[in-house]
C-alpha cells in the first residue's frame, strides 16, 4: 500500500474535461512527464526544433502561448521570448557572429548595447565599428567583406532620432547582411520593422508590450530558420523568460493599443509644453515638425514615441536638481511603464559609454528624458511646470 508521503508527492492532477479556461494557465514546471522513456528518448533525439515540450529551459506552453501571440501581432513567422531585452540582443550576437565577423552599429544606442559591441565581442574576436545610422552613406562605406550584421534602433535612445529601416534593410541584403532592429520604442503596432525588410525585429518585453514595470522580459521576431538557430543557442545559454513572467507579458499584451493611444496623447501635450517654455533649449521628438525625422516618421511609423528628452538651460546640476524636483515622475530608469518617469542618461543609462563618445553623439550633461505614462497629462504638465520653475 502506498504511503501517504508518497501520496502527497504524486498528487493527482485535476484537468479541465470539455471546458476550457479562458485565460491561458501558468506551466508552472521544470520538466513535463511522458508515458514511456521510448518517446521521451525519441523526442529528445528530434532537437530543439521539436515543438513537444520536454524540459523548460527549451520551451514551456506559457512560453509558447506568448510566443505565438507576438508573432501575430507582428506578423512574423516566429518569435522567440528570453529572460531579458540584453538577453535577446546576446543570443542574436552569440547566433549570427563569428570571430573575425565585422558589425555595424548605430552610434547612439544603448549603453548596455554598446558595450556588448564595443568590448564584450571585440575580446571574442569581432570587429565593430560605431556608424550615424542617420546617414545611409556613412553605413555603406562601412560595409567590408566579413560584416555578417547590421544593428540599429529607431527611434533611437535618448535622442529620438529615426534610421529609414527600408533604405538600410535594402542596403543589407544587397551585400547579404542580416539587419536587426531594435523596435521597443515603437512596439509592432506602430513601427513594422520586418515589413520595411528587416531580418530581426528585438524587444524588451520588460517596456511597453508588459506595460507594467513588473517583468523583465526580451523577445525576437523573426523566420522560421533564423528562430531555429537562435533557439539552440537559447537552449543552451538558459536565457529563457520563466513560465510566470510570460503569462504576466500576455496579459500585459491585451491591453497594448489601449495603452499606447493614452501614451501618445499625453506625449503630444507634453512635448508642446516643453517646446514653448522658455527654461528648455532644445526638445528631441519627431511629433515637432522642426525635427530631422519628421517626415521620415510620418512615413515610417504608425504613431509616435512615447519618450522625449530635451536640454535643460543649464549644466549638470541644473538638470538633476530638475529631476529631484519633481513629484509624480517616478526618478527612474526604464520606459513604457503606465507611470511616467525621468532620468538622466549621461549619468544612468548610458553612462558606461565613454563621455567623449556620449557627447559626440549628442547625449549632453543636461539631457534629460522623460517616459511619458497614462497618467492624466495635465497633472504631469503641472509637475514639470513647478519643477522647472524651482
Amino acid at each position: 500500500m502506498v504511503k501517504k508521503n508518497t501520496k502527497i508527492v504524486h498528487e493527482k492532477v485535476v484537468e479541465p474535461q470539455q471546458e476550457k479556461p479562458a485565460i491561458p494557465p501558468i506551466y508552472q514546471t521544470s520538466t513535463f512527464e511522458f508515458p514511456r522513456a521510448e518517446l521521451l528518448g525519441d523526442t529528445i533525439s528530434g532537437g530543439p526544433d521539436n515543438e513537444v515540450f520536454i524540459y523548460t529551459r527549451g520551451s514551456n506552453p506559457t512560453q509558447r502561448t506568448l510566443e505565438k501571440s507576438l508573432a501575430s501581432m507582428a506578423g512574423s513567422e516566429e518569435a522567440l521570448t528570453t529572460s531579458s531585452g540584453m538577453a535577446a540582443i546576446t543570443l542574436i550576437a552569440l547566433t549570427f557572429l563569428r570571430k573575425g565577423d565585422h558589425a555595424i552599429v548605430s552610434e547612439v544606442t544603448y549603453g548596455d548595447t554598446h558595450h556588448l559591441f564595443s568590448d564584450m565581442l571585440k575580446d571574442f574576436g569581432v570587429e565593430v565599428d560605431f556608424v550615424d545610422f542617420t546617414s545611409p552613406k556613412k553605413i555603406e562605406e562601412t560595409i567590408k567583406s566579413n560584416t555578417r550584421l547590421i544593428f540599429f534602433e529607431t527611434p533611437s535612445n535618448p535622442l529620438l532620432r529615426l534610421v529609414d529601416i527600408k533604405a538600410v534593410s535594402q542596403l543589407a541584403k544587397e551585400n547579404k547582411i542580416k539587419t536587426i532592429v531594435d523596435n521597443t520604442i515603437m512596439t509592432p503596432l506602430l513601427q513594422d520593422a520586418l515589413g520595411l525588410g528587416a531580418d530581426i525585429e528585438v524587444h524588451s518585453l520588460t517596456k511597453y508590450i508588459n506595460g507594467h514595470s513588473d517583468v523583465v522580459g526580451g523577445a525576437i521576431l523573426c523566420s522560421k530558420k533564423d528562430f531555429l538557430e537562435l533557439r539552440k543557442t537559447l537552449f543552451t545559454t538558459g536565457a529563457i523568460l520563466d513560465p510566470h513572467a510570460a503569462w504576466l507579458v500576455q496579459r500585459g499584451l491585451k491591453t497594448l493599443a489601449l495603452r499606447l493611444k493614452k501614451h501618445q496623447e499625453n506625449t503630444k501635450k507634453v512635448v508642446k509644453f516643453l517646446s514653448e517654455n522658455s527654461s528648455v533649449q532644445r526638445v528631441n521628438h519627431p511629433y515637432l515638425r522642426e525635427h530631422p525625422d519628421n517626415k521620415l516618421a510620418l512615413t515610417q511609423m504608425k504613431g509616435f514615441p512615447s519618450v522625449l528628452s530635451f536640454e535643460i538651460k543649464g549644466d549638470l546640476k541644473d538638470a538633476r536638481r530638475f529631476i529631484n524636483n519633481l513629484r509624480l515622475f517616478k526618478k527612474a530608469v526604464s520606459l513604457g511603464g503606465v507611470e511616467s518617469l525621468a532620468e538622466h542618461p549621461a549619468s544612468m543609462t548610458h553612462a558606461i559609454i565613454p563621455k567623449a563618445e556620449r557627447e559626440k553623439a549628442g547625449i549632453k550633461d543636461y539631457l534629460i528624458r522623460l517616459s511619458i505614462g497614462i497618467e492624466d497629462a495635465e497633472d504631469l504638465i503641472e509637475d514639470i511646470k513647478q519643477a522647472l520653475n524651482q
